[in-house]
């Protein structure tokens, strides 16, 4: 497999000639895209820090939509952990709240976050990654899968919906995993399909009690989505 990297990646070009030592990593520019697998598939390589930077600018769109134009399997990688997104978060409101007098950071909270991943999954497959080395490992298997025209991973698709961002960030005391097997076993893709579930289908789910579920079908009807 031929690997286009940026001549603008710094660290990132001999990380990649590492990680992928059985092909071939070429140094380009690249007017689009950081990485570029068999000239097909691509990535927009970004840390949180970078990602929370572009959408404040309103330039991570504009990649999106020149990624989705120019590629048949654009993709959007973000590389860090949510601890890593928690301190990016203080740090805004750190520098809102100390330098007076100078140019404020724009607001910015988890939700947007979130909200700007589901917006830009209209163009592209955002990805995120909590390591370097695992964002690698999955831009390597994502593009064999796309290139091979195998579908792309279920999990990260499911996982990216509008049902499971609801039940993850919308509904208090649900953590990732109840999330993500409550979406998965009951098929859930929709906010509607988690304002219609019922309390029998909720206590369904492995490693989900019927008091668990009474709690979470409650914080739904109470309009916590």
């Amino acid at each position: 497999m031929i690997i286009q990297v940026d001549d603008r990646e710094g660290e990132r070009i001999e990380y990649a000639k590492k990680h992928y030592p059985q092909h071939d990593v070429e140094k380009t520019r690249l007017e689009t895209a950081d990485f570029i697998f068999n000239k097909d598939c691509a990535f927009e390589y970004k840390t949180l820090k970078d990602f929370i930077g572009s959408v404040q600018g309103g330039r991570i769109v504009e990649q999106a939509i020149r990624l989705n134009e120019q590629f048949k399997y654009p993709f959007i990688m973000i590389q860090g952990s949510e601890q890593e997104l928690q301190n990016e978060i203080n740090k805004i409101f750190y520098l809102r709240k100390t330098k007076k007098g100078k140019q404020k950071p724009q607001k910015f909270y988890e939700k947007n976050f979130y909200g700007a991943i589901n917006s830009l999954n209209c163009y592209v497959t955002v990805l995120t990654c909590p390591t370097q080395y695992l964002a690698f490992q999955s831009m390597l298997n994502q593009a064999k899968k796309c290139l091979s025209g195998a579908p792309i991973n279920r999990k990260v698709a499911k996982t990216g919906s509008p049902a499971y961002q609801c039940l993850r960030y919308c509904i208090g005391g649900v953590g990732p995993k109840t999330a993500e097997k409550i979406v998965n076993q009951l098929g859930l893709k929709s906010i509607p399909d988690v304002t219609g579930v019922s309390v029998e289908r909720l206590a369904s789910v492995n490693g989900v009690s019927h008091a668990k579920a009474e709690v979470i079908y409650r914080r739904i009807q109470e309009g916590s989505v």
